[in-house]
């Protein structure tokens, strides 16, 4: 009796419950999925042979996993019972019913805890998915504001200084028009004052010479000519 009390107690409170959580990675990329498994089984092998010796073993293993473009395993459960007894065939059935019932129960509970395990991972990812969303929607937005400014500014900069540069184009024009003109102006008149200065003096001297020396000399011929003439006419008698 007392074996078959140390069977029951084995069968019903000795469990060894061990949870692990991996990594779980989240990106950018919008998917999503959660995924529950629960596996359960159970094994009962009684023999009546001669030694009287039976065993009953119950495993109980659950998963939950949660994937936001990565993955992520939550739950893990395993549960195992062994107890071995050296009774009849009446003690080796009920051990193994009280054995069914716990492994039954402990099934249930492992499948409720990997799904809300995996609603949970589910949520969270979601949440830090959206927060990664809504930063990187934020940090572009930002981004592409600063540089429309920056881009605004430089363009202003350069209009005035290319309307800096229209002004000093067109007073560096000035100055070369003024200097052009200027220098022709002069250098056309001197050279027609002094072409028509010298022209005309020439052109008076040599008149003024000729006439008047062609003018005397003609008026002192004639005279002498006359003079000698009558100069004879009176000498003769004439």
């Amino acid at each position: 009796m007392k074996k078959l009390n140390t069977a029951i107690a084995l069968a019903l409170g000795i469990a060894s419950t061990s949870v692990m959580a991996q990594e779980a990675e989240i990106s950018s990329n919008a998917s999503v999925n959660a995924t529950s498994s629960t596996s359960f089984s159970l094994a009962t092998n009684s023999s009546d042979v001669t030694s009287n010796q039976a065993s009953t073993q119950s495993n109980v293993s659950a998963q939950g996993s949660a994937n936001a473009n990565g993955q992520a395993t939550t739950a893990t459960m395993e549960n195992e019972a062994p107890s071995e007894q050296e009774e009849g065939d009446n003690t080796t059935q009920k051990a193994a019913q009280a054995s069914s019932s716990n492994a039954s129960l402990l099934a249930n509970g492992a499948q409720s805890l990997s799904t809300e395990t995996a609603s949970s991972v589910t949520a969270t990812a979601e949440t830090a998915l959206n927060g990664t969303l809504s930063t990187a929607t934020n940090s572009a937005t930002s981004t592409a504001a600063a540089a429309s400014g920056m881009l605004t500014n430089s363009v202003s900069g350069s209009l005035s200084t290319l309307n800096a540069s229209g002004a000093a184009s067109n007073a560096l024009s000035s100055n070369v028009n003024g200097a052009i003109a200027g220098t022709a102006q002069g250098t056309v008149a001197d050279t027609v004052q002094s072409t028509v200065a010298g022209s005309v003096e020439g052109a008076v001297s040599s008149t003024v010479e000729q006439t008047v020396s062609t003018t005397v000399e003609d008026a002192v011929t004639t005279t002498v000519n006359e003079n000698v003439a009558s100069s004879i006419s009176g000498a003769l008698g004439l």
